[in-house]
């Protein structure tokens, strides 16, 4: 599983970056976070890194996005939680 954190910088026209948003909805393997007047935050999940770069590669194309930053990546395998999980020595 790959997941990913993304700021996305939307076009300040807003045909576009209202068509930007309704694909980005309808796209499976992406949640949406709160838009900041022209930033919309993003989480991706993609069964493995290929996946995700190809997602990466659909959202800038998009019209209305004009700029993408990745602020955090995780490639592994199985359940996320699992992977992060801590186990406390005795």
């Amino acid at each position: 599983m790959a997941v990913k954190g993304v700021l996305v910088t939307l076009s300040e026209d807003p045909i576009l970056s209202g068509a930007a948003l309704q694909a980005l909805r309808a796209k499976p393997g992406i949640e949406l976070g709160e838009l900041q007047e022209k930033w919309l935050p993003l989480v991706l999940e993609a069964e493995d890194d290929g996946a995700s770069k190809e997602l990466v590669k659909w959202i800038e194309g998009l019209d209305g996005v004009y700029f993408l930053d990745t602020v955090f990546a995780s490639v592994g395998q199985g359940d996320p939680e699992e992977e992060f999980e801590v186990e406390n020595p005795k």
